[in-house]
C-alpha cells in the first residue's frame, strides 16, 4: 500500500510535469503571432483609457 501510494504520487507528478512541458511547447509554437497582439493591445487600450479619464475633467472645467 505504501509503495503503491508513492508510485501513484510520483506518476501524477510526472504527468503534471509532462502537461506543463507540452503547454510550454504549444505556447512557444504560437509565440510568433502572440507578442504582437500582447504588445499592441495595451498600447491601444491605454490611450483610450487616458482620453476617457481626461474628458470628464475637461467637461467639469
Amino acid at each position: 500500500m505504501f509503495t503503491k501510494s508513492i508510485f501513484e504520487a510520483f506518476s501524477q507528478r510526472m504527468v503534471l510535469e509532462m502537461q506543463k512541458e507540452l503547454k510550454l511547447q504549444v505556447l512557444k509554437q504560437k509565440n510568433p503571432k502572440r507578442p504582437r497582439q500582447t504588445f499592441r493591445a495595451p498600447t491601444m487600450i491605454v490611450p483610450g483609457a487616458r482620453k476617457n479619464l481626461c474628458e470628464p475633467s475637461r467637461q467639469s472645467l
